[in-house]
């Protein structure tokens, strides 16, 4: 899926939460302009946001442990 790719992409270079919250009010934004839309695409923009909560998890999770481990 082309958005879970961009997804990826975006994630895949940034790791510090700031960024994560700039992108998910963005994404929010584009989630709450799509409530009129068919409910086909409003449950994949759902699966989309999921999808993108758990890379964010991932990553912080990962920094918390570089933090702990004392490498950043």
């Amino acid at each position: 899926d082309i958005l879970q790719k961009r997804a990826e992409l975006y994630f895949e270079n940034k790791i510090y939460p700031e960024d994560y919250r700039e992108f998910l009010k963005v994404f929010l934004r584009n989630l709450r302009s799509m409530r009129n839309t068919r409910y086909v695409e409003y449950e994949a923009w759902k699966e989309v946001l999921n999808y993108t909560l758990n890379l964010i998890k991932a990553k912080s999770d990962k920094l918390f442990e570089l933090k702990r481990l004392g490498n950043i």
